[in-house]
């Protein structure tokens, strides 16, 4: 419809803008009307749904049938597929199709072709169906409307109803669950991400963080990261510290700004217009990278997350270099992190970063950061966000040094936010195992149910294995010295990079004067 109009007004581009954005609210509005519809009356929409089940034709079935038909060719190239797959995730994704692709055709073998027809009548109307739950109706009046449909090409065995169409095709729509779920992941669960040592810091702030927050008599809450970063909370009373759910929509905008940012400009004094600033963030995206099925729930997170991010800003130094010049120059910078109170329109926030934000992030460097992170419970692990993005941003820095799967148990502590200090503890009830080593390795564990670690384990400085005397976690001075090593997993093939830095590394070695 909008292109219709758009081409309609070309001629005039100033009015065809207008005119654009009158329908596109036009189509907004009614969009949700429809929908409101729908809940008022369930039967004008079933009733849409047995017109649009007559307008499929039984020709489309045999278009369909012809496919099926060439399945074991299909199957075939699976195995190769499958075979030439460069990670598990693909592997999987590979395997679920040649499932389906296997089902269909021993339906197709069988001439089960009552069958099959209501499974392809049922693929046709995905999203019907899907409107159906979103909405609370009945999905099995759109089976029972398949199945009658079905049954005028098809006659179904005797004494059936669509319940036991459904059971027969239970096998396949387990397949195919397990498929969609994959599908809603991306195959490479890495992205890259623009991140720096000022905001990375931010992640050893929790709502109890060990370093105390000043000055909350006044409404505001302040401190300082072991970066060096100064941290302003506004309203802190009302609205508290940072939390995990905080930390996770901060680095949602840093990952989402990441493809808008040009290095190119860097070193250009301009505003950067607002629109590059937003980052949309909907409900039901959220919902996806975090793992939560409530919508009530994420729709709260997501308030009082963005909330927080408005009433904070930071203030750092930071040294930055300039064409021309050899030695970086120190800069002090301080800034909110969002222009604006996040908007919200129909079950999306937008969230306008500063223009000094957008800023930083041009100076900083990307990293390759796991999603799948995101799924982290921060009521459960509060510690586990922390640490997955120490080991990340660690091992992005150290890439081409031996110590890049190496990092030391105190700087993990550090990053910890909900792990209190030695001294707290001594000065409490002493339970250095229960309130320190317990949560440490807890936190760290889940990253490893999530697919995020392949593996950890206490090591010495150079990777050596513990000592039977270091075996002894519960005194403190030997766990505090300690190392882990780690794998993690499905990281990104950084072969070319690798060989770039060991590049550049080379050529500002300082060369011996010649004689």
């Amino acid at each position: 419809m909008l292109a219709a109009e758009r081409n309609a007004t070309m001629k005039d581009r100033t009015a065809t803008k207008t005119h654009i954005q009158i329908s596109r609210q036009e189509l907004y509005d009614f969009i949700e009307n429809f929908f409101d519809r729908i809940k008022a009356d369930p039967e004008i929409y079933y009733n849409k749904l047995k017109r649009r089940l007559q307008e499929i034709g039984k020709d489309r079935f045999f278009e369909e049938m012809a496919r099926i038909r060439t399945a074991p060719t299909r199957i075939k190239k699976r195995k190769e597929e499958i075979a030439e797959a460069k990670s598990d995730e693909e592997k999987r994704v590979y395997r679920e199709l040649g499932k389906l692709d296997e089902f269909e055709f021993q339906l197709y073998e069988k001439q089960a072709f009552f069958l099959l027809s209501y499974h392809l009548l049922k693929m046709w109307t995905t999203q019907y169906y899907m409107v159906i739950q979103e909405n609370g109706l009945d999905p099995e009046r759109l089976q029972q409307l398949v199945f009658e449909r079905a049954a005028e090409w098809f006659e179904p065995p005797e004494g059936w109803t669509y319940k036991n169409a459904e059971a027969a095709l239970e096998p396949l729509r387990k397949a195919g669950e397990a498929f969609d779920e994959m599908l809603a992941r991306p195959l490479d669960p890495y992205a890259l991400m623009l991140n720096g040592p000022a905001t990375n810091s931010l992640k050893e702030i929790g709502p109890k963080t060990k370093r105390a927050w000043q000055d909350p008599d006044k409404g505001e809450g302040k401190l300082i990261t072991t970066a060096g970063t100064k941290v302003t909370m506004y309203n802190f009373t009302s609205l508290g510290g940072m939390d995990v759910k905080t930390h996770k929509l901060f680095d949602m905008c840093a990952r989402f700004i990441t493809p808008k940012i040009s290095k190119d400009d860097i070193y250009k004094k301009f505003d950067p217009i607002k629109e590059q600033r937003t980052v949309q963030i909907t409900v039901k995206k959220y919902m996806e990278l975090t793992g939560l099925k409530d919508r009530k729930e994420a729709a709260r997170q997501l308030k009082e997350a963005a909330d927080r991010l408005y009433n904070m800003s930071i203030e750092f130094d930071m040294e930055v270099s300039y064409p021309g010049q050899r030695k970086k120059e120190s800069e002090h910078w301080k800034t909110r992190i969002l222009d604006s109170q996040a908007e919200r329109k129909r079950g999306t926030f937008l969230l306008v970063l500063t223009s000094d934000m957008w800023r930083y992030f041009q100076r900083v460097p990307p990293m390759p950061f796991n999603q799948k992170l995101w799924e982290v419970s921060g009521k459960v692990n509060p510690n586990a966000y922390a640490f997955g993005f120490k080991l990340f941003a660690h091992h992005n820095m150290n890439l081409t040094k031996p110590n890049a799967n190496r990092i030391s148990v105190s700087t993990l502590l550090d990053a910890g936010p909900s792990i209190p200090r030695y001294e707290e503890v001594m000065a409490g009830n002493r339970n250095i195992t229960d309130r320190i080593i317990t949560p440490f390795e807890r936190d760290l564990d889940v990253l490893v149910d999530l697919g995020i670690l392949k593996s950890w384990e206490y090591c010495n400085i150079k990777g050596e294995p513990l000592t039977n005397e270091q075996l002894d976690l519960e005194n403190y001075d030997v766990f505090s010295q300690l190392l882990i090593n780690f794998e993690l997993k499905d990281y990104p093939d950084q072969t070319e990079r690798i060989k770039k830095l060991q590049a550049a590394k080379k050529s500002h070695r300082p060369r011996a004067k010649a004689r």
